[in-house]
């Protein structure tokens, strides 16, 4: 055989079916596994944003907080150092502004940034001014700005139902602006930006303590009817009559405010002409309520501390059921007369307590510190004779029955009671049996405050909680009292009151 002439032969591989299963179920699993990756990649991108920004969300209040503080340390500062105190502040012209300045005053507040998950833009912008109807207090609206970093995907979350399905929009509340919003350069921002404005009402604790009829550190509690509580102004004619309550020309200004959850207070619908407030939670009894109720409010009450007397009358150490009449005489009001007791009980019209003017017709003033209890029973009097100013400063409880503290003044302002804070913790009472207590009473937060039988209060109060559930008589806030100083509260601004404004679009 020629070589040359040999053709190899072919041999066919025979194709199996089974080979080509595999390879489709391969192609197959392959898609799903794609497919599926996808739907994971998209739902941990969304949840994704979302965590992102929930952290700007709490970086946003976090800014806002912040440039409040500044703006408190601010108002602080104009009273010690007024010449640089709104240093970098601005008018609303846009030029400098000074402690003579009017306000509002304005400020672009930047804190450090932080540098962390790509979010290094964190500021806010501050606006102080003076409230309209409320002179004596500052505003503060701070809107505080975080950039989102996950550019203009949204990832808020969805609204959540609870048990009883209702849901809870958090959604709604988050403010998510994108590039036509600006930064404190006036530059166009490139990224989302998450806002939050907080609005702070601020005071001076010793200028201005009583600008409610009622606050309290616990709860509130009234009287059904025929309790009510409104009010009424003795430095303006149009809202009384002779510096007098006058029913005809009622005002709805009796605001009452407790600094706990209004879950534990009840207005009993009572008929309070005025707003009602809580720190969150919602009082209940509300039914005559001619004002709005308010679940936001947060204040600090202040402490009350004892007295410092420079000087002192030495003629009584205590006036326990004297055998007769006793009078204390006043001063002028540089050179007030104070007087130091260690007990003040008077039960009898006999042994009744005077407090008296130093000469006929002239403004008089006393100062009188118990640090025992203060107890007028039976059928004792304090007889408070017209112009004659009282403080007064127990640091026990105080019970006003018997015929009362018969204030002749007939001014509130004339007579200003003080529980003092004790060394040691410890609940005090300031109670009126009888009779109507014209005044104001501050018992910071130890003294428990309850109107009983028909006792009745013209005047503010403030103290640990309220109880008038025994009480058939009536509350009359004397709105003059909003200018009143506030003695020993202090000389910087507090806070009086925090409130996130989720209803106000703010332009930056």
């Amino acid at each position: 055989m020629n070589p040359m002439n040999h053709t190899p032969s072919l041999r066919l591989r025979r194709f199996r079916p089974a080979e080509g299963s595999i390879l489709i179920t391969t192609l197959l699993m392959i898609t799903l596994m794609s497919m599926l990756l996808v739907v994971i990649l998209a739902r941990v991108s969304s949840r994704h944003a979302a965590t992102y920004q929930s952290v700007v969300w709490n970086e946003a209040l976090t800014s806002a907080e912040a440039g409040s503080d500044f703006a408190i340390q601010t108002l602080n500062k104009s009273i010690s150092n007024p010449g640089t105190a709104w240093t970098g502040w601005k008018q609303s012209d846009g030029t400098p502004s000074t402690d003579t300045n009017p306000f509002p005053k304005y400020y672009n507040f930047h804190p450090s940034d932080h540098l962390g998950e790509s979010n290094t833009k964190v500021f806010a912008k501050l606006t102080v001014d003076v409230p309209p109807l409320q002179p004596q207090w500052k505003r503060i609206r701070s809107t505080g700005v975080a950039e989102c970093p996950h550019g203009t995907q949204e990832g808020t979350e969805a609204a959540v139902r609870d048990i009883n399905g209702v849901k809870n929009h958090r959604g709604v509340l988050r403010k998510v602006r994108f590039s036509n919003a600006k930064d404190l350069t006036n530059a166009v921002l490139n990224l989302p930006q998450v806002a939050r404005t907080v609005e702070i009402m601020a005071q001076k604790p010793g200028t201005a303590l009583y600008t409610r009829a009622i606050t309290t550190q616990n709860e509130i509690k009234l009287a059904a009817s025929p309790f009510y509580i409104d009010s009424f102004d003795s430095s303006n004619t149009a809202k009384s009559t002779n510096g007098q309550y006058d029913v005809t020309k009622r005002q709805s200004h009796a605001d009452v405010a407790s600094n706990s959850s209004g879950g534990i207070s009840t207005l009993v619908n009572a008929h309070v002409y005025g707003n009602a407030s809580s720190n969150g939670g919602a009082i209940a009894g509300t039914a005559n309520l001619h004002g709005t109720l308010y679940n936001n409010f947060s204040t600090t009450i202040p402490v009350v501390a004892k007295p410092v007397f420079l000087s002192q009358s030495p003629t009584y150490n205590a006036i326990t059921n004297p055998s007769g009449p006793v009078t204390l005489v006043g001063g002028t009001a540089s050179f007030p007369v104070n007087y130091k007791l260690t007990d003040l009980t008077i039960s009898s019209s006999v042994n009744k307590l005077i407090l008296n003017t130093h000469a006929v017709g002239q403004e008089s003033y006393i100062n009188i510190w118990v640090t025992g209890a203060v107890t007028i029973s039976g059928t004792g009097i304090i007889q408070q004779n017209p112009n004659v100013h009282v403080q007064l400063y127990s640091e026990g409880s105080i019970v006003i029955g018997g015929s009362g503290w018969q204030n002749q003044t007939t001014k509130a302002a004339n007579l200003l009671v003080y529980g003092v804070e004790p060394a040691t913790y410890s609940l005090r009472d300031f109670r009126v049996n009888a009779g109507t207590f014209i005044g104001v009473f501050n018992g910071g937060q130890t003294f428990d405050i309850t109107l009983a039988n028909n006792a009745s209060f013209i005047g503010a109060a403030i103290g640990r909680e309220t109880d008038f559930t025994g009480c058939t008589g009536f509350f009359h806030y004397d709105e003059d009292l909003a200018n009143l100083g506030g003695g020993n509260g202090g000389t910087n601004y507090q806070v009086a009151s925090w409130v996130e404004d989720i209803y106000t679009e703010d332009v930056l």
